[in-house]
């Protein structure tokens, strides 16, 4: 079989070599306006490979992935400051469709230490969440000491990122943050640092469905958990950020 041909031989899949190594493309994991993301088998390691899609103008085209080359070092910055990112992501030099350029080779969320939470799949939590354990709203800023802390330190470094940046990662009973897909993140530290965590804040609690089933949705939603309560604990989650307890997790 031929390293770019589907297992139901539905040859959609681009045609991918590493020069003296070994690969094979075992199906797509996604695509967007930027890039296309398989899974693949690389030396025997299990990865997912993002390549640049062919949809726009050369010139658009590594204009757009002009940011995809950036993900590593962006990555390896969060990483140095305590934050939850991909282990592996690097930049590899390939030869796509007979054209040589870089991919992105990462490690896929089914080989990750730890469980994400990103909304794509909302299957995944539709008859149990990692938060369902919850009775009421007032309850969830409690159960959430490790995002406030990853907060904290976003804001504290002056660190920007997109929404979809921000997700959900869980190693046994431990919420965290997962931060991917860093197009666009930035670094400024004259940001305003209460704006910061209310914009933090807000994104994280729009996110928390993907953390509860459907069941748990609908009773937090008949005990009040209404656009003003989830207001309430996005205020409760940013002061939370930005008061600077180290023993934030004792006290909560």
């Amino acid at each position: 079989m031929r390293n770019y041909e589907h297992i139901n031989n539905i040859n959609d899949y681009p045609e991918i070599s590493f020069a003296g190594e070994n690969l094979s493309i075992m199906g797509k994991l996604g695509e967007g306006g930027t890039k296309s993301v398989y899974e693949a088998v690389l030396n025997g390691a299990n990865v997912a490979i993002s390549v640049p899609n062919f949809i726009d103008s050369r010139e658009i085209r590594d204009q757009k992935w002009s940011e995809v080359k950036k993900e590593p070092e962006r990555t390896a910055f969060l990483k140095e400051k305590g934050l939850l990112v991909n282990p592996l992501c690097e930049m590899r030099s390939f030869t796509l469709n007979g054209e040589e350029t870089e991919c992105l080779v990462q490690m896929p969320f089914s080989q990750l230490p730890f469980k994400v939470f990103d909304g794509k799949d909302g299957s995944s939590t539709w008859n149990n969440g990692p938060l369902d354990f919850i009775e009421s709203p007032e309850e969830i800023p409690i159960s959430l000491g490790s995002v406030i802390k990853d907060i904290r330190t976003l804001v504290k470094t002056g660190i920007l990122l997109n929404r979809d940046s921000l997700s959900f990662g869980i190693n046994g009973q431990e919420i965290r943050l997962y931060l991917f897909d860093l197009d666009g993140m930035k670094i400024d530290d004259s940001y305003d640092k209460k704006e910061l965590a209310n914009l933090y804040a807000g994104t994280i609690v729009g996110k928390l469905d993907n953390l509860f089933s459907f069941n748990k949705s609908r009773a937090l939603e008949q005990n009040g958990y209404d656009y003003e309560q989830k207001c309430k604990v996005a205020e409760e989650l940013a002061n939370l950020a930005l008061a600077g307890r180290e023993d934030l997790t004792e006290k909560l």
